[in-house]
């Protein structure tokens, strides 16, 4: 089974520091990183979305969880 743009993109954002990946129920991918020192960056994240052809549907913040959430189209890329 060939590997798609989305599957590639989750094992490499798996390796980045900090960062969780998971799939919501209508298939989009997400990948988020906690706040540390004050701030979250997500350059990397956006970069390698960026790298496999992803389109970035949003960008959230949950303040009370302290985190950040990039939001991945998951249909075909």
């Amino acid at each position: 089974m060939a590997t798609t743009a989305q599957q590639s993109f989750v094992l490499n954002a798996l390796e980045l520091d900090g960062v969780d990946v998971s799939q919501t129920d209508d298939g989009e991918i997400t990948a988020a990183r906690d706040l540390a020192n004050d701030r979250v960056e997500l350059d990397d994240v956006l970069d390698l979305a960026d790298e496999h052809d992803l389109q970035v549907r949003n960008v959230i913040t949950d303040m009370q969880s302290a985190e950040t959430r990039v939001v991945l189209d998951g249909g075909p890329a």
